[in-house]
C-alpha cells in the first residue's frame, strides 16, 4: 500500500502546504528586524516546529477518526444484510455513495449497482479496525506536516545572515508548494501538471501573507 494511499492523494499533497504556512507565519517575524539574538530565532524556529507537530498530530486525529466513521457504518451495512434487512443495508450503502461518480447514473443503473456492492460485501468479512493502521495515518501526517517545517527552517540553521536565510526559506517554501502541486495533478499532460503546481503555489503564498495579516 502506497503512503499516499492512508490518507489520499489530495490531502497528502496538501499536508505540507499546512508546515509551510505555519513556519512562514512565524518566520515573518525577522522581516522586522534582521538584527535578532540567536537564542530568540532558536525559540521562534522551535515554536514553529512545535505548531507543525501539534497541527500534524490533530490531522492524524481527525483522519483516523474519519475512518473510524466511515468502519463502523461499512459494520452496520453487514448487520443489516446479515439479519436479512436488505432495504435498510441498500440505504446505508446509497447514502453512502453520495457525491461520487454514482450521482452521473440514473436512478436504475444507480440502484443495480448498489445492489451488486450489497451482493459483494455478503461474501466477504465485517471490517475491523486497526491500531497499526490508526498510528500508521497519524505517523504520516505528522511527518508531512513536521518534516516540511524541518526542511524550510533548515536555512536559519546553515546560514549566518538572517535577512539570507529568511529569503532563501521563503524559495524553498514556494519551491515545494509547487512539487505538491505538480504531483497532485493526475494527467500525463506537463503543462497541466505546471499549471497546477504554479497555481499550488500561488494559493499558498496568499493564503500566507492573509493569515500573517490577520496576525496569525
Amino acid at each position: 500500500m502506497a503512503v499516499s494511499d492512508y490518507l489520499g492523494r489530495f490531502w497528502f499533497s496538501a499536508e505540507p502546504m499546512f508546515g509551510i504556512i505555519m513556519v512562514v507565519c512565524f518566520t515573518s517575524l525577522f522581516r522586522l528586524n534582521s538584527d535578532i539574538p540567536d537564542d530568540i530565532v532558536d525559540i521562534v524556529l522551535q515554536s514553529a516546529l512545535a505548531c507543525c507537530f501539534a497541527w500534524g498530530l490533530v490531522d492524524g486525529v481527525f483522519y483516523v477518526w474519519e475512518g473510524r466513521f466511515e468502519t463502523r457504518r461499512k459494520k452496520m451495512v453487514f448487520q443489516d444484510l446479515n439479519r436479512g434487512e436488505k432495504v435498510e443495508a441498500t440505504q446505508l450503502i446509497d447514502s453512502a455513495m453520495a457525491d461520487t461518480y454514482l450521482d452521473y447514473l440514473d436512478e436504475k443503473d444507480r440502484k443495480d449497482v448498489v445492489e451488486k456492492i450489497s451482493q459483494g460485501m455478503k461474501k466477504d468479512d465485517p471490517p475491523s479496525g486497526s491500531l497499526k493502521e490508526d498510528l500508521t495515518i497519524i505517523a504520516i501526517t505528522v511527518g508531512l506536516v513536521l518534516g516540511t517545517g524541518a526542511f524550510v527552517v533548515l536555512p536559519f540553521y546553515l546560514m549566518d545572515d538572517l535577512g539570507d536565510a529568511l529569503v532563501t526559506s521563503n524559495i524553498m517554501c514556494i519551491l515545494v508548494l509547487f512539487i505538491m502541486g505538480f504531483y497532485r495533478r493526475e494527467t500525463k499532460n506537463l503543462v497541466e501538471k505546471m499549471g497546477s503546481g504554479i497555481v499550488t503555489a500561488l494559493v499558498g503564498v496568499i493564503i500566507t501573507v492573509v493569515t500573517v495579516i490577520l496576525g496569525g
